[in-house]
């Protein structure tokens, strides 16, 4: 549903989707055994919002031993 059909039919919050929430994938990433997260000097500019200063690196064998989405 576009932006202005979700106005016309009287929803209070219109989203432009999933980009400016904090990103879901790092939550994911983030639980998988051998991936850390960390703080980047800045994060990236997309139409003129810039994310979260934020990665995700591989530092050991990849698994899902306590994975909350898995």
């Amino acid at each position: 549903m576009k932006s202005t059909q979700q106005r016309a039919s009287g929803l209070q919050v219109v989203t432009n989707g999933e980009f400016r929430r904090a990103w879901w994938h790092f939550d994911f990433f983030n639980s998988l055994d051998g991936v850390e997260r960390y703080e980047t000097e800045q994060g990236i500019r997309f139409n003129g919002v810039q994310t979260k200063a934020r990665s995700v690196k591989v530092t050991g064998k990849l698994g899902f031993s306590n994975h909350s989405m898995l």
